[in-house]
């Protein structure tokens, strides 16, 4: 696929591992940049173990998040990574469809006169 997702991410490492267990479970076909803020070094060890996620591409690197500034360079510094034609923000706790990433990526190669599609958010809860 012609799309590259960033995850930005804090702290949280249970979401990031969820997000990332998800996407290796149904086999997501981007390349995902994981950009790291955290002081933290246990993510990065968790995921140089290829292993853990065999059907992912993943690109990790940490740049501390030490202001709102330093986040947004951080931001910026992995959307520089990317060498897709598209690319997709992504929160750790969030779940994508890798299905409907492919339709809006068909969609905008088939519209080059858009620079963006989005869909809905569909939300979940838990009540008792």
């Amino acid at each position: 696929m012609n799309l590259t997702i960033v995850m930005p991410i804090l702290g949280r490492p249970l979401f990031t591992l969820r997000a990332l267990w998800y996407l290796n479970l149904v086999r997501c076909p981007c390349r995902i940049i994981v950009a790291d803020g955290s002081e933290d070094s246990n993510m990065a060890r968790i995921l140089a173990d290829r292993s853990l996620f065999p059907h992912l591409e993943l690109l990790h690197f940490r740049r501390l998040d030490v202001s709102p500034n330093a986040f947004l360079h951080k931001c910026l510094e992995s959307v520089a990574m990317v060498d897709t034609p598209y690319v997709q923000m992504f929160e750790n706790d969030d779940f994508i469809f890798p299905r409907s990433l492919q339709r809006a990526v068909d969609y905008l190669d088939a519209n080059p006169g858009y620079v963006a599609a989005g869909g809905a958010v569909a939300g979940f809860y838990l009540g008792r």
